[in-house]
């Protein structure tokens, strides 16, 4: 993510507010001071109370990009959270992350540790507010038909019953 606001330093307008407090953080810090980059922000930490007032305040919501197995065995929380903040979401895509979400449709999905296609992905959605706007209201229904907790409650229930049935019949 970096790497990807260096190479959209000359758009004045985009600013990458990095928010948390991961293991990568150090390093991002000093590859943007290497960098002499004025466009990302280090936020920090955020209080879950106040994350969503901030969430609200961005035009697009970043996911996750690392290629580290854990992270593309997983879908991470925070692209849950950008997709029911009703937000565009921009990912790098892993096979887990395609099996919930469809490139274009749901979100924007683009390969994962590549600054180029990131950068391109954010002007992309930044030039094309229809399209931004189409991913947000796409993504925020595919969130709530799939991933909300009544739904995932459901669906945990079911199987629960199954299982049990299953067991109590043998």
């Amino acid at each position: 993510m970096v790497r990807a606001a260096g190479l959209l330093h000359d758009h004045r307008d985009i600013i990458l507010d990095m928010i948390g407090e991961g293991s990568e953080k150090a390093r991002a810090l000093a590859l943007a001071e290497e960098l002499g980059l004025t466009n990302i922000h280090f936020s920090g930490w955020v209080d879950k109370h106040d994350l969503p007032a901030r969430v609200a305040e961005a035009d697009i919501c970043l996911g996750v990009f690392g290629t580290s197995e854990q992270s593309t065995r997983t879908i991470q929380n925070k692209i849950y959270e950008g997709l029911a903040m009703r937000k565009a979401v921009i990912s790098g895509d892993s096979p887990t992350v395609s099996k919930a979400l469809v490139h274009g449709q749901h979100a924007c999905l683009i390969p994962r540790n590549d600054p180029v296609a990131l950068a391109a992905a954010i002007l992309h959605l930044k030039d094309n507010a229809n399209l931004r706007a189409q991913l947000a209201a796409e993504g925020y229904a595919h969130f709530q038909a799939h991933f909300t907790p009544d739904v995932l409650g459901r669906q945990t229930r079911a199987i629960l019953e199954m299982v049990a049935a299953r067991h109590w019949r043998k």
